[in-house]
């Protein structure tokens, strides 16, 4: 996740995710520039769930974490 993504974790999560050696994703950092207010959304208007180009990116993320592999 990088330095700046676990100083958004709250610590107990954060050193809970690594004493169990769980990968956490920066998904904050990654829908960043793409809120309510972009042009291609994506996130819902409800400001909670990711919309399906949302979803798609949250498969990208994992993907290109756990595999190191591009995908569009």
């Amino acid at each position: 996740m990088g330095a700046r993504g676990l100083a958004l974790m709250p610590d107990p999560l954060a050193d809970a995710a690594a004493s169990e050696r769980v990968e956490l994703l920066d998904y904050h950092g990654w829908f960043c520039g793409n809120g309510i207010d972009s042009r291609d959304s994506w996130v819902s208007d409800d400001c909670a769930h990711p919309t399906s180009v949302g979803h798609h990116q949250l498969r990208r993320l994992a993907l290109e974490a756990w595999t190191g592999e591009r995908c569009d």
